[in-house]
Formats: C-alpha cells, sequence, structure tokens
C-alpha cells in the first residue's frame, strides 16, 4: 500500500499543479471573504491579477498573484503577493497550511500617509511616509493569532484640521493576551515626545493611552495643540486616552 501511495503522490501532484496553471481566477471569486472584492480579475490561479482591489474602506490596484509551487511539498498553498494603492505599495507572502491555518510573510508596504482615509476623529488626516514591515502574522478565522511587526512613521504630520510636525514615530506590533492587536509607540526624535500603546480589537472596538510632551524648541502650534488635552503632570506629560469602536 504504502509503496502504491508512493507511486501515486507524484501523479497527483502534477495533477494539482495543471488545475493551478489552468483553472481561471475569476471562478474562485465567490470563494473570497466578504470584506474583500476584486474587479477586472485575468488570470489563472496559479498567476494572475485585479486591476481593482477593495478591502473596507481602503481600496487600489492592481493586485498581483503568483504561486509558489515548492511550498505544496510542505503542504502549504502559498502565493507571492504585489499590490498597488494610491500612495502607496506593498509585497508579502500569503498561505494556507494542511489545517487551513493563514499566515502573512515578509510583509513590506510603503504608504504616503495623505493617501490613506481620514481618521474618524473629526475628519483628522495624515501627513508623512509610513513604512510597515511583518516578518510573520498567523491567523484564525481572519484574525491574528500571534504578530510579529514594525510601524514606522517618518516625517510624521496631522494636515487636517490643523498642520502640525510631529517628528518621526514607531511602534512594535503584536498580539496581546486578550487576542487585541497592539502598537507599543514610542517617538524617534523631534518635537513631539511620545510613550504609549493602542489596541484593536476583533469586535473592531479600539483604545489609546499615550503620554505626550513637546521638546524644547518645539512650534508654538504643537504646545498650544497639546494643552487643549488638560493640564499636564508634574514631568510635563499630557494624557491622551480614548476608546471607541470602529464602523466598518
Amino acid at each position: 500500500m504504502r509503496r502504491l501511495l508512493r507511486r501515486l503522490l507524484p501523479a497527483f501532484l502534477l495533477y494539482l499543479l495543471f488545475l493551478l496553471a489552468t483553472l481561471p481566477a475569476r471562478q474562485l471569486l465567490p470563494l473570497l471573504p466578504e470584506w474583500l472584492h476584486l474587479a477586472e480579475v485575468t488570470g489563472s490561479v496559479w498567476a494572475g491579477s485585479a486591476a481593482q482591489w477593495q478591502a473596507g474602506s481602503l481600496r487600489g490596484g492592481p493586485l498581483l498573484w503568483s504561486l509558489r509551487p515548492l511550498a505544496l511539498l510542505g503542504g502549504r498553498l502559498e502565493y507571492d503577493l504585489a499590490i498597488q494603492m494610491p500612495g502607496g505599495s506593498a509585497r508579502a507572502r500569503l498561505g494556507h497550511g494542511l489545517a487551513g491555518d493563514g499566515y502573512l510573510r515578509d510583509l513590506a508596504w510603503t504608504q504616503d500617509a495623505a493617501g490613506l482615509p481620514a481618521l474618524p476623529w473629526g475628519g483628522v488626516r495624515l501627513g508623512g511616509e509610513l513604512r510597515l514591515d511583518v516578518e510573520l502574522a498567523e491567523f484564525e478565522a481572519g484574525w491574528p493569532l500571534q504578530l510579529d511587526g514594525r510601524l514606522r512613521w517618518q516625517d510624521a504630520a496631522l494636515r487636517a484640521p490643523l498642520q502640525l510636525a510631529l517628528g518621526n514615530l514607531q511602534a512594535r506590533l503584536d498580539v496581546d493576551p486578550q487576542r487585541r492587536l497592539r502598537a507599543r509607540i514610542q517617538d524617534d526624535g523631534g518635537p513631539l515626545e511620545v510613550v504609549g500603546s493602542a489596541w484593536l480589537a476583533p469586535d473592531h472596538g479600539y483604545g489609546i493611552d499615550l503620554q505626550l510632551r513637546a521638546r524644547p524648541g518645539a512650534d508654538a502650534g504643537l504646545v498650544d495643540t497639546l494643552g487643549l488635552l488638560g493640564r499636564p503632570d508634574a514631568a510635563g506629560r499630557h494624557r491622551l486616552e480614548r476608546q471607541g469602536r470602529f464602523q466598518w
């Protein structure tokens, strides 16, 4: 029996490769999660593209994919992705294991912050350049169980409803014991001193807890804006706390 299985396995793998190489990608559109929409899909399951994509309030195009066939030998279905969106681009490896567990590796995303949708607090818009690097993220039911990443915000700025230069900020990304996405935030120099954290829960709830202080020589507009948060503590830091729920 084992000898028969060893003979049949190469034939099965060849058949699977043939199927992936010839199956039109558009036939799999009904299997996509409801929050992801692709348009003008061409190519096959092996390699193809979508001229436009939308995920919630984010959209762009094109999106290109290419199968990594050697991953099949390890029981994984894995793709190289290249994604374009207004003001940004990303590359990553996306895959599924035999148990149906999804994962993301080697994500590198750069984004002009001005191209992002306005934040849900009085139409706040951002400036500067964002860089997101994720070494590994593992998912269950579409939500990360494990995450190892870093977000950098170079020349961070507010563009609306007022204009403020904030300097350079960074955050370490992981998943906390409550299964919430967590960002541990600090500055990397500039007019604004920042330390604190933020989180996002599977039910779209979020929380922010930051300690903020203007460094000597900071713009008067930044000092006045921090003053709107109330009186500082004995060390001159203002606390920013927010909790709510995104309506996605």
